[in-house]
């Protein structure tokens, strides 16, 4: 049902609907003032737990608690107070293709009323479907009764499961998309076809699930390079008219560094992968240039990886630099060999949520060994690779050292600056930088020295936040923070998974 469901409140009549919801989902956000006591009483159900033992009568700390674990692309809410504010910040933390399911009380049911408002009020969250469920009464015979705790779980579980009504894309005829949208892509001044050329000859789709569609559409056509705008059509669950969004993408340039983009130059979606592909050539030869790919993750295009080669040199661009790779979407050649079934589990990974961190392990290389690493993040779901930071301790196989090292999508580290780790608080190391090591790719910051890694790696377990202060390329301070828990149980994880 979903990789990261949120449940407010579920903790008691709706326990039982809570159940269904995690058996269905991936890992799950449970908030209750008792929830750190709340148990399902089966460790399969409760490994998927994140427990917040929190109170939404103190509105900031709950959404701030909230915006460290990321985005959601499940919420079912069950809150007594009306706190509209509340209730539209929580919806905000619901991804575009997500479910908001909202519990409400017999009385805000009425003509007019709460319930009515809440509707108008979702109407700004486009891309999402929202449902409520209002509590009441049965009738039987002369009188009336109110629902069961069972009924209102039934209720709440056909709100999650019904299916959609109008907008069924995987049935219905791939069409490009309306005029008015071509004529909106041709105004851009970037934009110039021949007169005589039709976008509707040229116009390649693909529809990416019940909901969402996307279209490249060419706009610009050179000798050797064709220009496009990539647009996303989604639509909601109970409607048939349609939205289209176009989609802006991060471009590198030496001298600018990361800049951003509505132009992709020779692309195509390959459906059977999800991968959104942009090779734009330098010239003719296509020997320089850059050429980066993107991975529809059910709600955006992650950058999977980018390279540039600014100069002409007869080089091809499988030996261009790299500038940037996705960590979640990296798997050695061997363990692809391995496992081609990459439905199996992610990524040809075995995945493990422990509070703040994800740990996870690739398969197997030739000789047994697995490459294991655990993962916090810094959540920005508007980036290109759906975060701005990334934290890894990871290690090559059970026998090798672990490993340290700081991944920035947001801001690059300044390579003439040193690098200070603290924890709660108190420097753990401070690196020079010929001590920072770049061998995997440019933006991913590992620590040298391996005895300052081992001091590192104990401080984290003995501590509750790491941060890690820098100068950016920009010249700016910067100081990167992440929660530490769940690492000591994720290094327990790697360690019993990693083979020899």
């Amino acid at each position: 049902m979903a990789d990261h469901a949120l449940l407010i409140g579920m903790t008691g009549m709706l326990a039982p609907a809570a159940r269904e919801i995690v058996g269905e989902s991936q890992h799950v956000t449970l908030c209750a003032r008792g929830a750190a006591k709340f148990s399902f009483g089966e460790k399969f159900l409760d490994d998927k737990l994140m427990r917040l033992g929190l109170d939404y009568q103190d509105e900031k700390h709950f959404l701030d608690t909230l915006a460290i674990r990321g985005p959601v692309d499940l919420a079912v809410t069950w809150l007594h107070p009306k706190a509209p504010d509340l209730r539209d910040r929580i919806a905000e933390r619901v991804i575009p293709g997500g479910k908001i399911v909202e519990i409400l009380g017999s009385a805000t049911g009425q003509p007019g009323g709460f319930a009515d408002e809440r509707l108008q009020a979702m109407e700004n969250q486009f891309g999402k479907t929202y449902r409520q469920v209002i509590l009441g009464f049965q009738l039987e015979g002369d009188g009336s009764r109110w629902l069961t705790h069972e009924e209102i779980c039934d209720g709440v579980l056909i709100a999650l499961f019904a299916t959609p009504a109008l907008a069924d894309f995987t049935s219905s005829d791939m069409l490009p998309p309306p005029q008015a949208e071509l004529d909106r892509v041709l105004a851009d001044p970037d934009c110039e076809l021949f007169n005589d050329t039709a976008l509707t000859d040229m116009w390649e789709g693909t529809t990416l699930n019940g909901n969402t569609r996307v279209h490249i559409v060419p706009c610009f056509m050179g000798a050797y390079n064709v220009m496009s705008k990539v647009l996303l059509e989604r639509r909601d669950d109970e409607s048939d008219t349609s939205t289209f969004d176009t989609l802006s993408f991060a471009d590198y340039r030496s001298d600018l560094g990361w800049i951003g983009t509505d132009i992709l130059t020779n692309a195509f979606f390959n459906p059977e992968t999800g991968h959104l592909a942009h090779f734009h050539k330098g010239r003719g030869l296509g020997d320089c240039g850059a050429t980066g790919s993107w991975k529809w993750t059910g709600y955006v295009f992650a950058m999977v990886e980018y390279y540039v080669e600014e100069d002409c040199n007869g080089r091809l661009p499988d030996q261009w630099p790299q500038v940037f790779v996705n960590p979640a979407f990296a798997a050695a050649p061997a363990a692809m060999a391995v496992a081609e079934d990459c439905s199996v589990a992610p990524y040809c990974e075995d995945r493990r949520y422990f509070k703040d961190f994800l740990v996870s392990c690739r398969a197997p290389e030739a000789d047994g060994a697995r490459f294991c690493s655990a993962n916090a993040y810094v959540h920005n779901a508007n980036a290109p690779a759906g975060f701005d930071y990334q934290l890894r301790i990871s290690r090559e196989r059970r026998d090798a050292p672990l490993r340290v090292s700081l991944i920035a999508v947001d801001e690059f580290l300044n390579r003439s600056k040193p690098l200070q780790i603290n924890v709660d608080g108190e420097q753990v190391a401070f690196l020079n930088p010929d001590e920072i090591e770049t061998y995997q790719a440019i933006n991913d910051y590992f620590i040298g020295p391996q005895a300052v890694t081992d001091h590192v790696v104990e401080a984290m377990k003995a501590g509750s936040q790491v941060e890690f202060a820098y100068t950016g390329e920009s010249g700016k301070p910067l100081n990167i923070s992440f929660s530490l828990s769940g690492l000591t149980a994720s290094l327990l994880w790697m360690q019993e998974n990693a083979r020899n």
